[in-house]
């Protein structure tokens, strides 16, 4: 591997220190770095479980959008991006009673756009109206909530499903890391940030290689 990667134009070998090799990042973009690690790898029949360049190439689907945003902030945008593309099933869309209702707007959207789910409290108790339209969801593709309240709902989400974590506190790197770590400890893969939004994959470990394979190829 080590020998591969020397062979990047991407990074730049600095040396060996006891046993680990250290690599510069050069000035190239990610994407363009990835692409070459794939020909690279594959030059050499060596395939990557996770490669996911085949969606890369696909166009987004028609009702991606479908319905008109209401917001015009780039981490709501992100959020609803990574809800509708998310590597799982159809599901719920889950919020919380920290979460305000212009931040649940993205959930509205995306429910009317994937069609596959309704916008429901996450610990609503059925009744009334909710009671004769149906049980509460059990399993959900989407969570939003606040970032104290993760632990609480993350094992809520289906397999690839993704929690969204607001908060209106400082979005500095240390504090985005603090928040990080509690996303991390709620068993949540994936980790990034975008100002005051912060979002985390479920990805429980007991999946067999087998089932990683299929997810990995679009197969299931």
């Amino acid at each position: 591997m080590i020998e591969l990667v020397k062979t990047l134009r991407s990074v730049r070998y600095l040396d060996t220190v006891q046993g680990i090799a250290v690599f510069q990042r050069t000035d190239v973009p990610a994407w363009e770095m990835l692409a070459e690690l794939s020909r690279v790898a594959a030059a050499r029949q060596t395939y990557r479980a996770w490669d996911l360049s085949f969606l890369h190439e696909r166009s987004l689907p028609a009702n991606y959008h479908k319905t008109p945003a209401t917001w015009t902030d780039k981490p709501t945008e992100t959020a609803y991006q990574l809800c509708f593309l998310a590597r799982c099933g159809p599901g719920a869309y889950g919020y919380t009673p920290s979460t305000t209702k212009a931040e649940r707007a993205f959930l509205h959207a995306l429910s009317r756009d994937r069609g596959d789910g309704v916008v429901v409290e996450v610990n609503a108790r059925p009744g009334g109206l909710r009671k004769l339209l149906g049980p509460t969801p059990n399993k959900f593709r989407a969570i939003l909530c606040h970032v104290e309240e993760a632990k609480l709902y993350a094992d809520r989400l289906l397999t690839g499903g993704v929690l969204i974590a607001r908060h209106h506190e400082a979005t500095d790197d240390e504090n985005s890391l603090r928040i990080r770590r509690r996303l991390i400890e709620a068993g949540l893969e994936g980790c990034g940030w975008l100002e005051g939004v912060h979002w985390g994959v479920w990805q429980p470990h007991h999946l067999s290689p087998e089932a990683v394979l299929e997810y990995a190829t679009g197969v299931a």
